[in-house]
């Protein structure tokens, strides 16, 4: 990788860099803002329970009285014990592991290809900042800890479960990575169970389109993953604390007229999605790397199933997670859109895709050297426009986190005053980004609850 002081400030090198480094700066003002996140919603009951129990007693709680996601639970767990701390921290080790797993299957795909990239074109190819900034609610996408777990986390780990199986080439690195990957597709079910039939409908898609003959490491390797992915929703689904949450919301089962609205709820999500030109960003990367492939991809390489088979993957998927989330969460469910998020990185990575084969098909169609460069210094220019539109949000977002901990601390020290001080202890709502915080509109008394059990007093009154 070229130093600094190696780098000439020319009209090449800086459309190679510039989207590289709105994607470090996109990067850096998502984790600096992590440090104006407070509890919210069910945080305050997180680290109230930590006061009771080890991660593990509370994953033994989800699963027996809460929804039956005993990992999710352990997750929870883990970073609610640390506190305040934790959940500032928390978002952080998601960027890193999600950059880090970006950059390993970009890494992946260009080796497949045969060719090579420049460092800083492969450097702003993780653009999970379209992932994390595009979304209607980015605050319950990243900050939120709670919703994180359940639908941010799960597809991250399924993309690093996809790189150890194409990095297992030894008989016993496969036989290790086929049980990791049935233990991981337990895993993932018990995190979020929308998320592991998502992925198992992207596996059945791959196993239809793809004959095993070519690649049985790769049929076995997917046939062990959806077991695990079936098994773990199982296991959820007939959990004590999942059948007592579907009581609760007054879970009806899937009949067709639900299936109907869930349909119509996946469209009005498509057309919400399809109309946010941020995804834009998406397409272009794909673009911008193919436009660096060295040598290019040759237009062998495109047909009709390379496109059709992931778009077709996407659709079902999709489809399929829309209409648990009618069934689940009625006719609502499609607004709360952190529920997306168990396909909408499958979105994408398609969307990527489909933009490196627009890339390799241009160039097939143009060697002229002039045109190319064009196309390459065109789509930093508009890489680099969303990605500041991405800041613009993230810097929005970021001022309404500040003014929301600055009012959370002074309420903190003067209850930790008042509570020392044996007086009444009152607490003014401090909602964000649509979630529910004590005396909130729509609250029903569960967050005020753990609120009072956070400071260790038996209850709170409205301030």
């Amino acid at each position: 990788m070229p130093t600094v002081r190696s780098i000439k400030l020319t009209i090449p090198e800086i459309v190679k860099w510039a989207p590289a480094v709105m994607l470090a700066a996109g990067v850096f003002l998502l984790c600096a803002q992590t440090s104006y996140v407070r509890p919210i919603a069910d945080d305050w009951c997180y680290i109230a329970d930590m006061d009771a129990m080890s991660a593990f007693g509370l994953a033994e709680n989800f699963y027996s009285v809460g929804n039956g996601r005993f990992i999710n639970g352990l997750v929870v767990g883990a970073y609610a014990e640390a506190g305040l701390f934790g959940l500032k921290v928390f978002p952080i080790i998601l960027a890193a592991f999600t950059l880090v797993t970006f950059w390993l299957l970009f890494d992946l795909a260009v080796e497949r290809f045969g060719a090579r990239l420049p460092s800083p074109v492969k450097s702003s190819a993780p653009r999970r900042l379209v992932f994390f900034a595009a979304q209607p609610n980015p605050y319950q996408t990243f900050y939120w800890s709670a919703g994180v777990v359940t639908h941010t986390v799960p597809p991250v780990v399924a993309v690093s479960f996809v790189l150890w199986a194409h990095r297992s080439k030894a008989p016993l690195t496969r036989a290790i990575c086929l049980v990791g990957t049935f233990g991981g597709g337990l895993a993932i079910s018990l995190m979020g169970e929308e998320t592991g039939l998502v992925l198992v409908a992207f596996l059945v898609v791959y196993l239809v389109a793809f004959p095993w003959r070519r690649n049985v490491f790769a049929g076995v390797w997917s046939v062990t993953a959806m077991a695990g992915l079936v098994s773990g929703v199982a296991i959820l689904a007939t959990s004590p604390g999942s059948r007592d949450r579907s009581r609760s919301l007054a879970y009806g089962g899937v009949q067709l007229g639900v299936i109907a609205d869930g349909v119509v709820d996946w469209l009005r999500i498509m057309g919400t999605i399809l109309t946010t030109w941020g995804y834009l960003l998406a397409l272009m990367v794909g673009l911008f790397v193919s436009l660096f492939l060295q040598p290019p991809a040759p237009r062998s390489f495109l047909n009709w199933k390379v496109f059709v088979v992931p778009v077709a993957a996407q659709i079902l998927a999709s489809l399929l997670a829309v209409i648990l989330v009618r069934v689940s969460l009625g006719e609502i469910g499609y607004q709360v859109s952190r529920t997306w998020n168990d396909f909408l990185l499958g979105f994408v990575l398609v969307l990527v895709w489909c933009g490196l084969l627009i890339g390799i098909w241009l160039r097939s169609r143009n060697s002229n050297i002039l045109t190319e460069r064009i196309l390459k210094n065109v789509t930093s220019i508009g890489l680099c426009a969303i990605s500041w539109h991405f800041l613009f949000i993230l810097l929005q977002l970021g001022q309404v986190m500040e003014v929301r901990a600055q009012k959370w601390d002074y309420q903190n020290t003067r209850i930790v005053a008042s509570i020392a001080a044996k007086g009444p202890v009152v607490y003014s709502p401090l909602s964000i980004a649509g979630l529910t915080d004590a005396f909130s509109p729509g609250e029903r008394g569960w967050v005020r609850e753990c609120v009072a059990r956070y400071y260790g007093i038996s209850s709170i009154a409205r301030g």
